[in-house]
């Protein structure tokens, strides 16, 4: 049977500030869920007021001796982010912890919030200890691996898929994410060295997560936004065949000889008919150039956000005096 240390989980959540008075279907929701589950202190409720710039500091999660955690809160631009951790406490009982303990931590799919239309996503990552005098290979470490994403969400549809397994620090991580996936979950070894590193980038790591979300959002709204281009244009194409054949229609009467009156009612409704269609090719192509302009803004927005990502790597690390290759696990995004 697999065995960790002190297991911990992060949860990074970020959702699009909205003008609503209402914390329905929001990260909000999901924060308290958490904390009334988690927490001995039932009385405490969150919302848009608990912001600030930077992360607060920790509202403590105290729920049993093998579970503890925090809720720390964030505005960053236009959006609100929340990272919570619910973990084990470095106690000798939180050692040589079964890997099934994962489940604890995640009951009643607590961890993951409801996708809503502000929501950008969510990064969790997961990081456990392992004993000094073990040497494991790699396939035990990416059997761990998956064994905790197994635990921590049992529902196999919540699961994103296995993606890559990079070194940081290191240290061997494992990602499951995909492009069109709003969710991406790190597993990560990590000792007291690591955890101090960490603990110097909590600010921008969170940022740094923030500005993946908003490039993966984007990416998946311009994806919708051009199959929705395909069809406006499909419109337009479709309208002007309709044009093009009504015109040929009414010229061909034209060039007849000895137009009768049936024939001159005939040209009168072709003429309205083409002036309905007219204003229709107008409005479609209206909607078309609209549909391309949202396109061009969510092609603007990855653009702003790659610079930013690229910006807060560089920050993490001036921050550890490292060189930037020494963070190729978050150089893909």
């Amino acid at each position: 049977m697999l065995k960790i240390d002190h297991p911990q989980v992060y949860i990074y959540s970020y959702q699009l500030s909205s003008k609503s008075k209402t914390d329905v279907d929001s990260i909000w929701t999901w924060a308290n869920s958490i904390w009334q589950y988690f927490s001995l202190d039932k009385t405490k409720v969150f919302s848009q007021a608990n912001l600030s710039y930077p992360l607060t500091k920790p509202n403590k999660l105290e729920h049993s001796n093998q579970i503890d955690g925090s809720l720390r809160f964030c505005r960053i631009d236009d959006s609100e982010g929340i990272l919570a951790r619910i973990g084990s406490p470095e106690t000798d009982e939180n050692k040589d912890l079964e890997v099934a303990a994962l489940t604890q931590f995640n009951v009643n799919n607590l961890l993951v919030a409801d996708s809503h239309e502000n929501w950008l996503g969510q990064t969790i990552l997961i990081t456990y200890k392992s004993k000094t005098y073990q040497q494991p290979s790699d396939n035990d470490f990416r059997k761990v691996a998956d064994e905790c994403l197994k635990h921590l969400f049992p529902e196999e549809s919540v699961r994103p898929p296995f993606y890559r397994d990079t070194k940081l620090f290191d240290s061997p991580m494992f990602e499951y994410s995909s492009p069109k996936s709003q969710v991406q979950v790190f597993v990560y070894l990590v000792d007291d060295d690591i955890e101090g590193k960490l603990g110097k980038i909590v600010q921008p790591l969170f940022e740094l997560f923030y500005h993946r979300h908003k490039i993966t959002k984007a990416f998946i709204d311009s994806r919708r936004n051009y199959d929705l281009l395909k069809e406006r244009y499909l419109e337009i194409e479709q309208t002007i065949e309709k044009l093009e054949a009504k015109i040929t229609e009414v010229s061909r009467i034209e060039l007849s000889t000895g137009v009768d009156s049936r024939q001159s009612i005939n040209i009168d409704e072709s003429l309205k008919y083409l002036k309905t269609k007219l204003k229709e090719l107008l409005r479609e192509s209206l909607n078309y150039e609209r549909a391309l302009e949202c396109l061009e803004d969510f092609n603007n927005t990855i653009n702003i956000h790659v610079y930013n990502y690229q910006e807060k790597l560089l920050q993490i690390s001036d921050k550890l005096q490292i060189p930037t290759d020494d963070l190729t696990t978050f150089k893909s995004i």
